[in-house]
């Protein structure tokens, strides 16, 4: 692997994890918790349809451009980070 294939892996693996800090918390207003784990489920810890409008339009304010169909099609965290992270939202 070359040191730019690397420096490009790093990259990549940061702002991923950005973005997950950044969900992390903005599940945590949202939902009105003390803490999120990765593998949290959204409906699991109180979200519902209207919560998930709230979440989405939030991740929309922070430059997450994640319509709130993603919130139904991945209600875990990490999936739904990974999701965003597959269309290029930056974090």
């Amino acid at each position: 692997m070359s040191a730019d294939t690397n420096a490009e892996t790093v990259v990549r693996e940061s702002m991923r994890n950005r973005l997950l800090e950044t969900l992390r918390a903005l599940w945590a207003e949202v939902l009105v918790v003390d803490s999120v784990d990765d593998e949290d489920n959204f409906f699991a810890l109180g979200g519902d349809s209207l919560r998930a409008m709230n979440l989405a339009g939030r991740a929309n304010a922070a430059g997450i451009g994640m319509p709130m169909s993603a919130v139904l099609r991945h209600p875990v965290l990490r999936d739904l980070a990974e999701s965003c992270a597959e269309r290029g939202s930056p974090s």
